[in-house]
């Protein structure tokens, strides 16, 4: 057991490419079942892996700006648009066949070298790669026990040097390890957050329509929680449906920033909850303003699309 440990880490410590990691996962969290496992199989996992960080989170696999990782190139050939809310197992049942494609092209694609690769960074002891019909890797009982057996501390350590790879590719981030996992979870249940926002603004913080019942407002996060991961109050505001809509998990017109500072230094002092929040970006309004256009700046360098006009003041 100690020898297949041993391979395996070392494999993912020396891993330079997001694929290995993503093998990897796979590995410590199904290679315990054993046997021949087909590459689509694995596909389909790795689309899993890979839809939010892609497709919600804008993260980038690679460090050049301008060119794409094979994942990254596969899943949006079939899903362009630059952002989407929807989770992977949503996605998974509105487009079944398009979600399909993807899986078989990363299996016909690219995996076949990665599992070669891989295979042979592991010596061979952790699974065999056979081409034929379609590819597959197959784990012998020793090592499917050993997954079975270790499968959570690996997954640990895989997601680990995921989430550092994340990090070089995608500075200025914030919580690369939630990404990497697939989901950035919400802190607070937004229904408090809401009942502490909507007593004090009667009308919609994009457009200023007014919204006389609490049921018509929706809490909208300004910069969107799939980049940002603030599901704190300074991050959060009271709109109505249409604005809401309309944003969706895009970033607000670039001006719309201002106003959200000057809410929160508005609001901050009658809504103690908020000045929390707003004071864990900074000590000043200097420092404060800093932080917030640096989240809004990279999420756009990321590829979260801006809304160009939401009507309104």
């Amino acid at each position: 057991m100690a020898g297949l440990e041993e391979a395996f880490l070392g494999a993912v410590e020396g891993a330079d490419d997001s694929r290995a990691f993503a093998l990897a996962r796979f590995l410590a969290e199904r290679g315990g079942a054993g046997g021949r496992i087909p590459l689509l199989e694995v596909g389909r996992a790795l689309f899993g892996y890979y839809w939010f960080q892609v497709s919600c989170a804008g993260l980038r696999q690679l460090a050049d700006s301008g060119a794409e990782a094979e994942p990254a190139a596969i899943i949006r050939s079939r899903f362009p648009r630059s952002q989407y809310t929807q989770s992977h197992e949503a996605i998974m049942r509105e487009h079944p066949d398009e979600a399909e494609r993807c899986a078989r092209e990363m299996a016909g694609g690219f995996l076949g070298g990665v599992a070669e690769r891989f295979a042979r960074a592991c010596g061979g002891a952790m699974f065999a790669y056979d081409a034929a019909g379609g590819g597959a890797i197959t784990v012998p009982p020793e090592a499917a026990a050993f997954l079975r057996r270790r499968g959570g501390a690996l997954l640990q350590a895989v997601m680990l040097g995921w989430t550092g790879h994340l990090e070089s590719t995608n500075p200025g981030a914030p919580m690369a390890y939630e990404k990497a996992d697939g989901e950035v979870p919400h802190t607070t249940p937004l229904s408090m957050r809401k009942k502490t926002l909507d007593p004090h603004f009667a009308g919609c913080f994009y457009c200023g329509a007014a919204i006389e019942r609490e049921r018509d407002s929706v809490l909208d996060h300004f910069i969107p929680l799939e980049f940002s991961a603030a599901d704190d109050l300074w991050n959060l505001v009271v709109a109505c449906g249409r604005c809401a809509a309309v944003k969706a998990g895009s970033l607000p017109p670039r001006a719309y920033v201002a106003r959200l500072l000057a809410r929160n230094e508005e609001f901050q002092h009658k809504v103690p909850e908020l000045r929390r929040s707003v004071n864990e970006l900074g000590d000043s309004g200097e420092e404060v303003a800093r932080a917030v256009n640096l989240l809004y700046d990279t999420a756009a360098s990321r590829g979260f699309a801006e809304v160009r006009y939401m009507g309104g003041p």
